[in-house]
């Protein structure tokens, strides 16, 4: 997924989108897993990100149909305005086990909530910072 960037502009971090699924629960990762591989078979594959740039935020999805036809693009710009409040969550299944942090964000219209791969305290104080600054900036 790609997106044009303005003169001077730069990716401070990018989140791939997980659709499937597919957490740090094993069994979460196993059917989200099979429910990715039938969708792949049948032709359909869905993509997200949320970019955060020195100067923006973005929401980018797209859906492929027959295995390469692009039948849906979403690019959407956050305000600070349009934000009004985010933070991180962290869950924990199997008990003690496979902690997964989430970044949130809510608006007026909708909420978000975007699993961070290898997550941790200090990683997701670091993507709020960025976050916040982009939203400033």
């Amino acid at each position: 997924m790609d997106i044009k960037l303005t003169p001077g502009e730069n990716i401070v971090f990018k989140i791939e989108a997980d659709f499937w699924q597919r957490g740090n629960n094993p069994l979460q990762k196993i059917v989200g897993n099979i429910v990715r591989v039938f969708s792949k078979l049948l032709g359909y594959r869905v993509n997200g990100a949320l970019i955060v740039t020195n100067k923006r935020v973005l929401e980018l999805t797209e859906e492929y149909q027959c295995w390469c036809i692009n039948t849906n693009r979403g690019v959407k710009v956050l305000t600070k305005r349009g934000v009004k409040e985010f933070g991180y969550q962290m869950e924990k299944t199997c008990g003690l086990f496979c902690p997964t942090y989430y970044l949130y964000y809510e608006g007026d219209t909708q909420s978000t909530l975007v699993a961070v791969q290898n997550g941790s305290d200090q990683k997701l104080l670091e993507i709020l910072e960025k976050f916040q600054a982009a939203l400033e900036g």
